[in-house]
């Protein structure tokens, strides 16, 4: 368990927690401090390096994007500790407060997240803070928002963005709806990316474009496999190879390029 990377960005820092280096699971995220602000806690089996760090900034506001353990799951701990408030998606209440349940690979991963928390929803403007729009991207879950800073050009993606050209997607994501959250932020005045899992990305309004490029092109080669009488597994060997077997096997099936495919076909249940 170590902090990867630590930066400064005029007057945001970026803090990224992870478990391990080098691996073929994604196992690090990062957390933004702005004044008192902070985006996202990080997972919950980082809390002593977050509480570490925290006691530096006293955040007086968590603003979460959505309710996954790598995003939330220290929220419980750090409105107790300095009596922040807590905001997010209304449908991310519920979770942050009672608690939620996750498959094992998540909580060898992230650890189990946190209950307890008191949350709201988002309140713009509130407490003296610069303009922030909350928006509705839902699509890696129903409940994910990016924060636009519309002074400052600047949009946090939670797990909008993650890549620009995703090759495997969750069981329970719905690509098609995030294409359409990709769509939506296009629409936004921002230049400046600050994804959970990327970082900062100085030209993020190329990159999200880039991946809905990409996400169009694959779902159109996808369609045009399928009418031509192909079978799931046939097109994802045509068009995305073989399904790593490792990262199949670690999430028993959560994480598969079957998964991207039927979600862009319209194949979920």
């Amino acid at each position: 368990m170590a902090i990867l990377d630590d930066f400064k960005f005029e007057d945001l820092r970026a803090i990224k927690f992870g478990r391990f280096f080098k691996n073929r699971v994604n196992t690090s995220c990062y957390v933004f401090c702005l004044g008192q602000s902070m985006i996202d806690t990080g997972p919950p089996n980082q809390w002593h390096l977050v509480r570490t760090l925290m006691d530096e900034v006293r955040p007086r506001t968590l603003l979460i994007t959505h309710h996954h353990e790598d995003h939330s799951g220290n929220a419980p701990l750090l409105q107790r500790r300095y009596d922040c408030q807590v905001q997010c998606h209304a449908k991310a209440l519920d979770p942050l407060e009672k608690g939620f349940r996750i498959p094992f690979y998540r909580r060898l991963v992230w650890g189990k997240p946190h209950a307890g928390a008191k949350p709201v929803c988002f309140e713009p403007d509130s407490e003296g803070l610069e303009p922030i729009q909350a928006v509705e991207t839902p699509g890696h879950s129903d409940d994910q928002v990016c924060l636009f800073f519309p002074n400052r050009g600047w949009l946090f993606s939670g797990d909008l963005y993650i890549s620009e050209r995703p090759k495997v997607t969750r069981s329970i994501e719905d690509p098609l709806l995030e294409m359409q959250s990709l769509q939506k932020v296009l629409a936004l005045d921002f230049e400046t990316l600050f994804c959970s899992h990327r970082g900062m990305i100085a030209q993020g309004r190329a990159a999200i474009q880039r991946k809905l490029d990409y996400m169009k092109n694959l779902r159109g080669e996808a369609e045009t496999l399928r009418q031509k009488g192909c079978e799931v597994r046939e097109i994802v060997q045509a068009l995305l190879g073989p399904e790593d077997r490792f990262m199949y096997w670690f999430s028993w099936g959560d994480f598969s390029k079957k998964n991207l495919i039927e979600g862009l076909l319209g194949n979920r249940d």
